[in-house]
């Protein structure tokens, strides 16, 4: 059996390296900027943990379950 040089090994491994940094990064900033209200459970300390030690997933999770939409008021109010 033969073993996979360094070089070829970290021409796969570098891409997925970079994509999960760029995530991790993406949520990170989504959860500092969102409002408490619109993250789920209320908690921005879980999902912060979730998005550091769930690496890829935790991103993906956070982005996926984490956020809640706030209501918009659409001005179609009829209080005259």
């Amino acid at each position: 059996m033969t073993s996979l040089p360094l070089k070829d090994i970290m021409l796969v491994a570098a891409p997925l390296i970079v994509i999960q940094l760029a995530l991790q990064i993406a949520a990170g900033i989504n959860l500092y900027r969102r409002p408490v209200a619109e993250i789920r459970w209320n908690n921005k300390v879980v999902w912060a943990v979730i998005i550091i030690f769930g690496e890829l997933i935790g991103s993906i999770i956070y982005f996926v379950l984490g956020r809640v939409e706030a209501e918009e008021d659409d001005g179609n109010s009829s209080s005259d």
